[in-house]
């Protein structure tokens, strides 16, 4: 199974074990070989948006010369410009990504100050439910969730089943140093 690939790309579901991943990826290969990118396109305008496409067609180049690529982004943001890079993320059980949500959001009130749906949490107190209703109601607000089709990667982890996905991982990249624990909390 092993893949020999010198590009990855890691598409990070909020709350999926990303964080972990990162920092197995920069403990392997070094943080000045590891990008963080971020997709904002659910942001702008259909002018900024445009505007925004076209520069980041223009930093792509710049993004060649780095190992892993990873982030909150669509993957096939990078399959023009990396068709031959391995592409991997984590799924999470929906209820046990809502909760951890819920719960990182209260222990992180500093959120607040850039994260609207985090301020109306820390002002109206709701409890889970109240607070997965709004959720769904809003659904621009975690919107890259729903870009992550089974067929944009070459590797799927499962966070609930996460020994196991890392075991299988480490068979498709043997150079990843996974003995980076993950960080333990509620959910």
């Amino acid at each position: 199974m092993l893949i020999k690939r010198e590009k990855i790309i890691f598409a990070h579901q909020a709350k999926s074990a990303g964080t972990t991943l990162v920092h197995m990826f920069r403990k392997s290969y070094g943080k000045k070989n590891v990008l963080r990118d971020k997709d904002r396109e659910h942001l702008m305008t259909p002018l900024n948006l445009a505007v925004w496409r076209l520069w980041e067609a223009l930093r792509m180049n710049k993004r060649g010369r780095y190992r892993v690529i990873h982030g909150h982004f669509r993957a096939e943001k990078y399959r023009r410009y990396f068709p031959d890079a391995f592409y991997m993320t984590f799924y999470r059980h929906p209820v046990e990504r809502l909760a951890s949500h819920y719960f990182y959001w209260l222990r992180t009130p500093h959120l607040a100050e850039s994260n609207p749906l985090a301020r109306w949490l820390h002002e109206k107190s709701p409890d889970i439910v109240e607070f997965a209703q709004r959720l769904h109601s809003r659904d621009n607000q975690l919107l890259y969730v729903k870009y992550f089709w089974p067929d944009d990667f070459d590797f799927i982890g499962i966070t609930e089943m996460y020994d196991d996905s890392l075991s299988l991982l480490n068979e498709c990249l043997p150079d990843l140093c996974t003995e980076v624990k993950p960080k333990t909390s509620a959910f």
